[in-house]
Formats: structure tokens, sequence, C-alpha cells
């Protein structure tokens, strides 16, 4: 198995490190320097190492380095059986073992991570989604709410158009009724002309002045009538179109609450799958050494 593209010790002195910048190159060789030196890898060794006893080097970048380090070193190391490495001297079968199970345990370690973030994000997600959808019911019934507001206004202002009709109506009634009465006044009072003239320019006039006032507030009323119904018409049309568009967006906000419920139920069977699969996978013949440690990589503490 060739372990020099992982990160092979080179010779260039402490001095030499210090000077160069942070490369892939130097924290792959830090990683194998301190694997073989029996220490696991990690972000402050690796920085002290480069810096020869004071950190040195930005630690997202050590870390995407060593990240790298770690992932090629998984899948090199995957490829090969276990017996395989028995097979070579002792003190290069021992570093490799230690290798691989330090690389199965980062591989697991930072995979249970990232599963818990992403079960805690599409949580979290699920409880925003909820929450938008509590809003938008709770909105929904308020615009029902002013809508039968509104309707109720529009009823309203509909009888009170019928009340005008109404009125109007007992006045023409008046004017038909006066109109009879002074019929009769001019058969009683045939005799005399000039009553008759003064009667019934008192009548036109009354009559004129009858006719403009109830026109008047018929024409009033109907514009009042008007102007509220084409605004309560308006807001009764614009309630609907917002209710229609809430209630659009709580269904696809619950559609979304439940992809990313199913979602969550999903990796959490993969998940449950992956640990029984790793439960019931044989244990691999090697000396009792190296069963102790291939059971303590695989339960970290």
């Amino acid at each position: 198995m060739n372990t020099t593209s992982v990160g092979q010790p080179t010779t260039e002195s402490p001095a030499a490190r210090r000077s160069a910048p942070i490369t892939r190159e130097a924290v792959f060789e830090a990683a194998w320097a301190l694997t073989k030196a029996g220490s696991r890898p990690t972000i402050e060794r690796i920085r002290l190492y480069l810096g020869n006893g004071t950190p040195r080097g930005s630690p997202n970048t050590v870390n995407g380095f060593l990240t790298q380090w770690w992932e090629e070193l998984a899948v090199r190391v995957a490829g090969e059986p276990v017996e395989a490495i028995h097979g070579l001297p002792p003190s290069v079968s021992g570093t490799l073992e230690t290798l691989w199970h330090q690389a199965l345990g980062a591989a697991r370690e930072k995979w249970r991570e990232e599963l818990a973030d992403r079960e805690q994000t599409l949580v979290e997600r699920a409880r925003a989604l909820e929450e938008q959808t509590l809003k938008l019911t709770a909105r929904e019934q308020n615009l029902a709410g002013r809508a039968s507001s509104l309707e109720e206004a529009l009823a309203l202002a509909r009888e009170q158009l019928a009340a005008a009709n109404q009125r109007a109506e007992t006045l023409e009634a008046t004017e038909a009724r006066r109109t009879q009465e002074i019929k009769a006044l001019q058969e009683h009072c045939r005799s005399s002309d000039a009553e008759i003239r003064e009667l019934q320019r008192k009548f036109e006039a009354e009559r004129t002045e009858l006719a403009r006032h109830s026109e008047a507030e018929r024409a009033e009323l109907l514009r009042r009538f008007d102007a509220t119904e084409a605004r309560l018409l308006r807001d009764l049309e614009q309630a609907r179109h917002l209710a229609l568009e809430r209630a659009q967006e709580a269904k696809r906000a619950s559609a979304a609450m439940r992809a990313a419920t199913q979602q969550r139920d999903r990796l959490q069977r993969e998940l449950v799958k992956a640990q029984t699969k790793r439960r019931g996978q044989p244990a691999t013949p090697a000396a009792p050494r190296t069963r102790k440690r291939a059971k303590s990589a695989a339960n970290p503490r």
C-alpha cells in the first residue's frame, strides 16, 4: 500500500517549515509525522508542529487540509484487507493499522456530526414552517372576520337605500293626495277664479319645491349608496383574494413541512440501517491487541 501520497515526512528543517506558507503538503507532512509519533493528528497539534511549538496557521486552513488528508487516507486504506497489514514489518503494520482505525473513527465522528446538524436544521425548519402556518391561519381568520363585517355593512347600506325609496314613495303619495285635494278645491271654488288661481300658484310652487327636494334627496342617497357599494365590493374582493393567497401559502407551507418531516424520517432510517450494519459486521481476524484497538476505535469516548 502506497502511503507517501497521504503525507510522507520530508527532510525539511524546522526553521524552513516555520518560514514556509501553510500549504496542503505541509499539513499532510505534519499529520504523517504526528501519526508516526503515535499521536492522533488534530488542528491544534498540526499548528504546533508547523510552528515548532508555537501555533501557526489559520485553524480553518489547517482543518480543510486535514480533512482532505483523512479522506485520502480512508480511501486508500479502505481498499486493503486488514490481513494484508500483518504481512508487513511490525513498525509499518502497526502504524498503518493505527491510521486505519483513526480514519474510520474520524469518518464516523464527522458523519454523525453532519447527520446531527442536518437533523437539527430540518427540525428548526419544520418548527419555523409550523409557526408560519399558525400565523397564516390566524391572518386568514382575521380576513374572514373583516369580510363578514364588510358584508354586514353592505347589507346595512341596502337597507338604508330601501328606506330612502320608501320615503320617496311616501312623498309621491303625498303629492298625489294634494293633487286630489286641489282638484276638489277647484270644483268647490269654481265660482272664485282668483282664489283658484292663488291656490294653483301655491300648489305649483309647493309641488316644484317638493319635487326638487325629493329629487335632490334621492340623487344624494343614490350617490352615497353607489360609492359605498363600490367601496365595499372592492374591499370585499381584495379581502377574498388575499384570503385565497393566504390559504395557498398555508398549503405550500404544510407541504414543505411534510416534505421536511419525510426527509428527517428517511435520514433517521438510514442512520438506523447504518448502525445496524456496523454492529452486524463480523470481527476481522487479528491478534488480541489488534481487536482491542479496533474496539476502541469503533467506540471512541
